[in-house]
């Protein structure tokens, strides 16, 4: 039950808000270590490679996504800055 406090499915054709899903990713993500360091889950060394595996996945497929996204936007305006400046 506590597991899906903070699910909520959107309706269909509404779309998503790309920065309230990375902030409620985000948001989750902290729960969920957070209740993982207050149980003794952190004493089992399996769960403790699972959850160090899942973060490694999360971190791969999802946060650096983000960043490089981020940083292709950057790059980005700054050349329209400079070659603005260059005119």
């Amino acid at each position: 039950d506590v597991a899906y406090e903070h699910l909520v499915e959107a309706p269909e054709g509404l779309e998503l808000d790309y920065f309230e899903v990375m902030y409620a990713l985000c948001e989750t993500l902290s729960l969920v270590y957070n209740k993982f360091l207050e149980s003794d889950c952190s004493t089992n060394i399996h769960i403790f490679d699972g959850v160090v595996r899942i973060d490694s996945k999360v971190k791969h497929y999802l946060i650096n996504l983000v960043a490089k996204e981020i940083t292709d936007r950057s790059v980005q305006t700054v050349e329209q800055e400079m070659a603005t400046l260059r005119m």
